[in-house]
């Protein structure tokens, strides 16, 4: 195969994968929102804040900063994480005071 055939092919490829990916159905924030709002379980609300921040969930900006405060340092610095992730210049005020 010519170097020129080669990247045909790998260019076809990448093509039909952007497709199948674009196409893929995504994640829905709903069940770890729901985390969010009731669980008091650390494994739950660590969980959700990684899943959230992957999803850049801006309407969980909120419902995370509330949990700045939880007793488990992990959760907290998931949710720190998070925050950042989701980049709301509102959550601003929410880290710095965790900070303090």
């Amino acid at each position: 195969m010519t170097s020129r055939a080669g990247v045909c092919c790998a260019a076809a490829l990448a093509l039909f994968c952007a497709g199948c990916i674009q196409r893929a159905p995504r994640p829905t924030a709903e069940p770890y929102l729901k985390s969010l709002r009731s669980s008091q379980n650390p494994d739950d609300l660590y969980k959700a804040a990684i899943a959230l921040g992957n999803m850049r969930e801006a309407k969980a900006a909120p419902l995370l900063a509330v949990h700045l405060s939880n007793k488990s340092p992990r959760v907290r610095a998931q949710v720190a994480m998070a925050l950042g992730q989701i980049g709301d210049p509102a959550s601003a005020p929410y880290l710095r005071k965790a900070l303090i």
